[in-house]
């Protein structure tokens, strides 16, 4: 479940859209990453990184199980947000 915690008005909107855009269309989620990374490697806990790319893998392997083959998948440009 999600909280709708950001500002009011159109300020608020443009806050969480920005977000949401970098997320989704900027690969945000690539960046924090490899951020993550390189604290990692500069305070010598590359453990902590490994496990969490080992953890991102595992719930895309079974994402990829999930999504069989023979699920329906919506083109992006069909998605309407």
């Amino acid at each position: 479940m999600y909280n709708c915690d950001w500002g009011p008005g159109e300020t608020g909107i443009n806050a969480i859209s920005a977000i949401l855009y970098k997320v989704i269309l900027s690969d945000l989620g690539l960046q924090i990453l490899s951020e993550i990374q390189e604290e990692c490697v500069s305070t010598n806990s590359e453990s902590t990184y490994y496990a969490i790319q080992n953890t991102i893998r595992r719930y895309s392997a079974s994402e990829d199980k999930r999504l069989s083959g023979d699920d329906v998948v919506i083109p992006p440009d069909q998605i309407n947000l």
